[in-house]
């Protein structure tokens, strides 16, 4: 294994690179993306096969309508479409740790971690992008309240169908790369809770800041119109990429607890 980290680090920095200049990726987006890669492909060819799936579809996603969906959500996203080195390892430390300890242990049970954990990036960001673009005004999960497009904690149906269809994506890839049948069901479902858990994080613990200008919710610290924020309620240290950690946290969590309890 350790005779492949050169190659493995050379294929991931190659596909990073692509990515950057594709400007998917921030350059300290691409160095994290190798980081990750490299883990990936050190440790298996078919953890290397499910990042890469998911890394490139959801960035296809992404890009699909970017002009769009920019404009959509322009005063409420501290981001845009560019992944940087925090949102690049929000989405993919959980998955890196669990290959991680599958190498050390040989255990199936972090096979379904880190399936687990990318089905609940991929289902996030699959619910996240088609409902901004296809879902209409979302809908808080807690209270129920309209809310603009892309605010945490929103709800489509639409989105949900396509956070679903994220993490199925995933389980039909952990059964072409030969994981077992009972890991690719325990994704499936912890992508699912996962996105579920990502609304209900967003919508009570994220932090809201208020434009005092024109009474906006958001989550830029400089809204749009050139006006500081300031902070309105939530936890304040609980942004975007602290959700999502959470939520391939819980989605690894999940499927490791599925997979012993019914494997």
């Amino acid at each position: 294994m350790l005779l492949r980290i050169p190659l493995a680090v050379i294929l991931a920095a190659i596909v990073s690179l692509a990515a950057t200049r594709s400007r998917l990726l921030t350059p300290a987006g691409g160095l994290a993306a190798t980081l990750v890669g490299a883990i990936a492909v050190t440790v298996g060819w078919s953890w290397a096969v499910l990042l890469v799936v998911f890394f490139a579809l959801t960035s296809a996603l992404s890009a699909h309508g970017v002009e769009r969906k920019l404009e959509l959500t322009r005063g409420v996203l501290a981001k845009g479409s560019h992944r940087d080195a925090v949102q690049v390892l929000s989405n993919g430390g959980v998955f890196a740790s669990a290959a991680i300890a599958w190498a050390a242990t040989g255990s199936p049970v972090w096979l379904a971690a880190g399936a687990g954990a990318i089905a609940a990036a991929a289902a996030d960001s699959w619910a996240t992008e088609i409902g901004i673009s296809r879902g209409g005004r979302p809908r808080s999960l807690v209270s129920g309240k309209t809310l603009d497009r892309g605010a945490s904690g929103g709800v489509t149906l639409a989105g949900s169908l396509g956070g679903a269809a994220g993490a199925a994506v995933v389980c039909g890839t952990v059964l072409i790369i030969g994981w077992p049948l009972s890991v690719a069901a325990t994704a499936f479902f912890a992508g699912v809770i996962g996105m579920v858990i990502d609304s209900v994080i967003g919508a009570t613990f994220q932090a809201r800041l208020v434009c005092p200008a024109c009474g906006s919710e958001t989550e830029q610290v400089v809204h749009h119109c050139g006006t500081p924020t300031r902070w309105a309620r939530g936890v304040r240290w609980v942004d975007n990429d602290v959700v999502n950690i959470l939520t391939t946290l819980s989605g690894a969590l999940v499927a490791g607890a599925l997979f012993v309890a019914y494997a």
